[in-house]
């Protein structure tokens, strides 16, 4: 089930990501609090949540509640294969345009 209106770069999760430059999406879906990451060049990690690339990365972390250390993060995306895809293709579409351009066609990819 879809969500009807997703919440951009929620006030309410610590932003654990150092991203050159990222956008976000994030939305609730059933019981599962998803966002969708972008990061056109790559993200720098800001723990172990993802690899260091100096290329396109998009993740979609499930998210659970708490805080600091007590709180769990989770990259979803395709794991197993198209596990995530149809809710990060859902939200890709309320990334900025440049932002769509350059991780819209890395889930479509995963989408096949």
């Amino acid at each position: 089930m879809l969500p009807s209106s997703p919440h951009f770069d929620s006030p309410f999760l610590p932003e654990p990501w150092r991203c050159r430059p990222k956008d976000s999406a994030a939305a609730l879906f059933g019981t599962d609090f998803l966002k969708l990451i972008c990061c056109p060049v790559g993200c720098r990690k800001g723990g172990s949540l993802l690899p260091t690339m100096v290329a396109p990365q998009v993740a979609l972390m499930n998210v659970t509640q708490g805080e600091d250390v007590h709180r769990f993060e989770k990259d979803i995306l395709n794991q197993p294969a198209g596990h995530g895809v149809q809710e990060a293709l859902y939200l890709a579409a309320f990334l900025s345009k440049d932002f769509q351009e350059v991780c819209m066609p890395l889930l479509e990819a995963l989408a096949v």
